[in-house]
């Protein structure tokens, strides 16, 4: 069957729209924790703790219901997490009080683990797509929905000054999200007929095989899998001092609540183009991209904590938005080899909930050491991107390409 049948037979934009609709809600409610609370005079280690409530639980439930996706289906997965994402959701318009606002976030973490890793394994699941082309597509769909929200999110509170608004929106998007799991979303090919894909066994982890239709079987690419973890915690700690700890910052400098989601349009635009690009890219190019721009993400970091002039916010939140980009649509390449290599969807669920742990590690981090004073939150992440780079260059040199055929030279 040729990709266009495929893609024919298999309906993707159900995909599209659930991950548009749950990235605008996901902005939207993402900027106005630390704005809303610190308005309402709670503390930074408080509002850490709050904006880490959800990813406590997205930590360990992408993996801890892996297997049980695979037994429900992506359909029913996918059901489940928006029908009960939009139950704890419905609290916002009852009450936002610090400890309820606390668990609602809590069980949406856990209803989210059925969620993102469905999504990328119903690709995965498909053994004759072109993976590269609809990761891209995904990828666009993530950032397009959060470049909506933002934007959506200043011009709101451009004209209607009250942020408590933003929580009455944002829950409408997602009860949308349980009626499209619900009517349109359809079961991808390896649910439709289990014996499509066989399982491989006795397959080495620490090198990857890279199969689709503009590779060769001649070509392997050698990756240690320590890799697309390190440049997953740099692209945390970039998005977590632009969304977390500026908007805090802008409170303190005096700026209207709508510029913090402004600024954040211009950073996920930049982040969009440069994360489907990059999502493109064969694994060699991405080697010295990624570490270039882990470097460069800590040095813009450090501008973050310096800088109190608004025009010198927009050029750093482009700038931070691009290198973010690069880092996460190299982690959406690396993990997307490793669930091609061993035809399976765990290491979807394992990406999630290595998102959830470096989330979490960048808003506690930040958290703690901003309660002391805001600048030191930069700082701090600076330093930790540092080490991270320091980690990078150790195991840089293992990445390469290497061929099964003898006319074609082996790259480093």
């Amino acid at each position: 069957m040729s990709n266009n049948d495929v893609s024919l037979k298999w309906r993707f934009w159900p995909v599209i729209l659930l991950t548009s609709f749950y990235t605008v809600d996901s902005s939207l409610i993402m900027i106005g924790i630390p704005i809303l609370f610190f308005q309402r005079g709670i503390s930074v280690q408080i509002i850490g703790l709050l904006s880490a409530a959800q990813i406590i639980a997205y930590c360990f439930s992408p993996i801890l219901f892996n297997k049980v996706s695979d037994k429900l289906g992506r359909k029913n997965s996918i059901m489940l997490s928006m029908v009960g994402v939009s139950i704890t959701q419905i609290t916002y318009f009852f009450i936002l009080d610090p400890l309820v606002f606390f668990i609602a976030r809590f069980f949406e973490g856990l209803f989210l683990g059925f969620f993102a890793p469905n999504l990328q394994a119903s690709i995965s699941d498909n053994p004759s797509l072109d993976h590269s082309k609809y990761l891209s597509k995904l990828s666009l769909s993530f950032n397009s929905g959060s470049l909506v929200g933002l934007l959506f999110g200043a011009l709101f509170l451009f004209f209607v000054n009250n942020m408590l608004y933003v929580f009455y929106i944002a829950p409408i998007l997602i009860i949308a999200n349980a009626v499209i799991a619900i009517v349109f979303f359809q079961e991808s090919t390896k649910f439709n007929n289990p014996n499509s894909i066989k399982q491989s066994e006795n397959i080495d982890e620490s090198s990857l095989v890279l199969t689709g239709p503009s590779i060769t079987n001649d070509v392997k690419y050698h990756i240690p899998v320590i890799i697309p973890i390190i440049i997953l915690f740099g692209f945390s700690f970039a998005i977590g001092s632009a969304n977390f700890i500026y908007p805090i910052k802008s409170e303190t400098l005096g700026f209207q609540p709508y510029s913090a989601y402004f600024l954040s349009f211009f950073a996920t635009l930049a982040q969009t183009l440069s994360t489907y690009q990059t999502s493109l890219w064969a694994p060699k190019r991405l080697k010295l991209t990624s570490l270039i721009s882990i470097i460069l993400t800590s040095l813009i970091i450090i501008a973050f904590g310096i800088n109190e002039f608004f025009l010198g916010f927009i050029i750093l939140f482009v700038i931070i938005g691009f290198l973010a980009g690069v880092l996460y649509g190299s982690v959406l390449k690396f993990f997307m080899i490793l669930n091609l290599t061993n035809k399976t969807s765990k290491y979807s669920s394992i990406m999630e909930s290595l998102t959830g742990i470096s989330y979490f590690t960048t808003q506690i981090t930040a958290g703690i050491i901003g309660g002391l004073r805001l600048e030191f939150a930069f700082f701090t992440l600076a330093i930790i991107l540092t080490v991270i780079f320091v980690l990078y260059l150790l195991y840089a040199k293992n990445i390469r390409v290497i061929s099964n055929n003898k006319n074609f030279k082996n790259i480093s």
